[in-house]
């Protein structure tokens, strides 16, 4: 999260005329960050996406990556004032619901763009039938988020 890096990175890119690429920086790149060295790359450098961890997490099964409800909706209406997409990073299913409760308060604005981190220990295991059920829940088509409480009246 070396901030000079990024911005020399980014500088490098975007001077390449024949470049014609997405930039995507993360917001994660380390633990124990304050929300606004986690921020300051896509804020200042205005990538067109930036990656949104949707929960926490025992990371590896050695620590815990940290990103609690207020943070996540501090990150949102932080990439929407910056125009950045957010990488809606999924590293198992409680996180998509996270990011349809965001959506229906507001934070988040369809469409979204989800990344499937499967494999990673601490979350859900690399395998097919976890993909094809996280696919399955994915709010593709959908006119709203369709919450399990919605179901329930």
């Amino acid at each position: 999260m070396n901030f000079e890096k990024f911005k020399e990175t980014v500088t490098l890119i975007r001077e390449k005329k024949d470049c014609d690429i997405i930039l995507n920086l993360t917001t994660s790149g380390g633990i124990g960050l304050k929300d606004d060295e986690r921020m300051r790359p896509f804020m200042e450098l205005k990538p067109e996406m930036a990656s949104f961890d949707a929960g926490t997490m025992n990371w590896q099964n050695r620590t815990v990556f940290e990103n609690r409800p207020d943070f996540l909706e501090k990150l949102a209406k932080a990439q929407r004032e910056h125009h950045v997409k957010p990488e809606l990073e999924l590293f198992d299913a409680g996180m998509l619901y996270n990011t349809l409760y965001l959506v229906e308060q507001g934070h988040l604005e369809p469409p979204l763009h989800y990344h499937l981190c499967l494999g990673v220990p601490g979350g859900m295991a690399a395998t097919v039938e976890n993909f094809v059920y996280l696919n399955s829940i994915l709010p593709q088509g959908r006119p709203g988020p369709l919450l399990p409480w919605d179901e329930c009246t």
